[in-house]
């Protein structure tokens, strides 16, 4: 995961989003939510953040293929 937040302070981009539920939008993540709606998509389909899920979503299948256990 390391390499993921490192691509996403290079592009100028907050690292801790990695850190959230992919499956949830930001704004339902984030305190203090102003309204119940939650109208944003959902972090690994959110135009913004899409690529480094992806990004992370492939170091962890190229992990399992080489079979290094240490990456979560």
């Amino acid at each position: 995961m390391g390499a993921v937040k490192n691509a996403m302070q290079r592009d100028e981009q907050d690292p801790t989003i990695m850190d959230l539920d992919p499956e949830k939008s930001l704004e339902s993540q984030r305190p203090p939510k102003k309204s119940d709606d939650d109208d944003g998509p959902p972090l690994n389909k959110d135009p913004k953040y899409a690529k480094y899920f992806k990004m992370l979503k492939m170091v962890r299948l190229s992990c399992v293929e080489i079979s290094i256990y240490v990456c979560q």
